[in-house]
């Protein structure tokens, strides 16, 4: 099945579009994050394992620092073109524009 007609894709798109979801404001972020995975079908024990797994918390930790620190990543979804920083939430068109520039060299 592919990713675009995926349900549990499709349960967490809807679920999670437009929701920021930030640890230093959520009040019990683990149980947010039970919340939406339940929502979208993620098992419950596989889900206790990931949050038990130190290394993945150290890989996400190591990612969310190059992000804020080397790409300057503010929030989420983040868009780059050719490695030039998108800001705000671009249009269809202003995205378009940016790949078309990216790729006639620009």
């Amino acid at each position: 099945m592919s990713a675009s007609k995926s349900p549990t894709l499709l349960n967490h798109t809807q679920t999670v579009q437009g929701r920021n979801v930030n640890p230093s404001s959520e009040p019990c972020i683990e149980q947010t994050l039970r919340e939406i995975g339940r929502s979208v079908g993620i098992d419950k024990d596989v889900f206790n394992r990931a949050v038990a797994d130190q290394a993945i918390l150290e890989r996400l930790n190591k990612l969310t620092d190059q992000a804020t620190d080397e790409f300057e990543v503010e929030g989420t979804p983040p868009f780059f073109v050719n490695g030039k920083k998108i800001t705000g939430a671009p249009s269809l068109e202003e995205m378009r524009s940016a790949i078309a520039a990216a790729l006639n060299g620009h």
